[in-house]
């Protein structure tokens, strides 16, 4: 993904913790910029949006013991294939976590002038860049609602 266009960035919202080695963290910091949101977006609404970014992120991560154990100790005996079993639930939750924004962009973000897009840029760094609302993103979620719909279509007919 490219960075946008800096100019039409309001804020960035930044991990809150140390990102798992993927570039994803577990929780997302969910302080409301009044400065730079408060004529555009409720505080209410942007907590209740983050929160549920970071309760998505918070089901799907692995337990302290097994992520650990699994990942990282038992790693080095097994030339590093334990480190699957906490990048999996990691990979699921950011999978949720993706079908979410797209729901908050249409119900919460849009409705504002807004759009709410996740950025990852290499192995280490992540963060949400919300942003003023471009006729690309209306298009870019309409087909990602299309394909949704096919996709769920297709699995009802077989």
């Amino acid at each position: 993904m490219n960075t946008p266009n800096e100019e039409m960035i309001i804020h960035i919202v930044r991990p809150k913790n140390c990102p798992f080695f993927t570039g994803i963290a577990r929780e997302y910091d969910n302080t409301y910029p009044e400065d730079k949101l408060g004529n555009l977006m409720p505080k209410e609404e942007y907590k209740r949006a983050i929160n549920r970014i970071n309760d998505i992120l918070h089901d799907s991560w692995p337990c302290c013991f097994i992520y650990y154990f699994f990942g990282f100790i038992l790693g080095y005996l097994t030339f590093g294939l334990t480190c699957l079993i906490p990048w999996q639930w990691i990979k699921i939750g950011k999978n949720k976590m993706l079908k979410c924004i797209d729901i908050m962009n249409l119900d919460n973000f849009l409705p504002h002038g807004l759009f709410i897009e996740y950025q990852q840029s290499g192995c280490h760094r992540s963060c949400f860049y919300i942003r003023i609302k471009s006729d690309k993103d209306i298009e870019s979620l309409e087909r990602r609602q299309e394909a949704l719909e096919s996709a769920s279509k297709k699995r009802t007919d077989e």
